[in-house]
């Protein structure tokens, strides 16, 4: 019988190392167009989403009306959705407030206990939890970019 040579045996995880430095070497050639365009404003060379000179679908256009630009995007979204099932949008808009809500306490409720837990084990006092817990019901925690 013949001994195993170094190629007829893989070294354990090689083909997962193989695997996640594909993976590496994939995102990082789809990041770049990405954040090359963020950088300027507009979508990726070539990408067809822009005209020339015109902003990039989703870029403010003019300070400050970032927020008013992305609910526009979204009641578009919402209308276009209802449309697609076939139901009112008012009724899509309220189904996805209420699922948004239930959302929100089943987090909220969460959060409660992680912080009860971290209260109990004397890691943060009553005070800090009351005001992360507060935070996070105004919607000023966690904050999101």
């Amino acid at each position: 019988m013949n001994a195993p040579t170094s190629e007829s045996v893989s070294r354990p995880g090689r083909s997962r190392q193989l695997m996640l430095a594909g993976a590496s070497v994939l995102s990082i050639g789809l990041a770049i167009p990405i954040v090359a365009s963020a950088g300027q404003g507009g979508a990726p060379a070539g990408s067809g989403s822009t005209a020339v000179g015109a902003p990039a679908v989703g870029a403010p256009t003019s300070a400050g009306s970032g927020r008013a630009d992305r609910q526009a995007r979204q009641s578009e979204y919402i209308a276009e959705v209802a449309a697609e099932l076939g139901v009112p949008t008012e009724k899509l808009q309220s189904a996805m407030d209420t699922v948004r809500a239930r959302h929100q306490d089943e987090r909220l409720t969460r959060l409660r206990a992680r912080l009860d837990r971290r209260v109990a084990a004397g890691r943060i006092s009553q005070e800090q939890a009351d005001r992360v817990l507060e935070a996070a019901r105004s919607g000023q925690w966690p904050r999101r970019r």
